[in-house]
């Protein structure tokens, strides 16, 4: 069983997951749209051009306590107001 712990710090949304024996299996932390890597930004841009970036979730997987960027959430309104969101890679890639 896994856990989703959702909280609020500094004014920012986080969330982890955690498994039954409470270890943390991955970190969300909410973070700026302007400080998402320039390679994600253009990789949303050429993929839903007219979009706008509502909000951006960093994760964190943790592995032996320590904890490695591994991707992003990204909430977006797309040109015709649609919302959807995106796994975006470290290097771009949109799953």
């Amino acid at each position: 069983m896994i856990y989703d712990v959702e909280m609020t710090v500094g004014g920012k949304k986080n969330e982890m997951d955690c498994k039954e024996d409470g270890t943390i299996v991955d970190i969300q932390l909410e973070i700026d749209p302007k400080n998402l890597p320039a390679a994600a930004l253009n990789a949303i841009k050429a993929k839903y051009p007219g979009s706008t970036i509502k909000e951006v979730g960093e994760i964190l997987v943790v592995k032996d306590k320590k904890e490695t960027r591994d991707h992003y959430e990204v909430m977006i309104e797309t040109a015709d107001k649609k919302e959807m969101e995106l796994t975006v890679s470290l290097d771009g890639k949109i799953e």
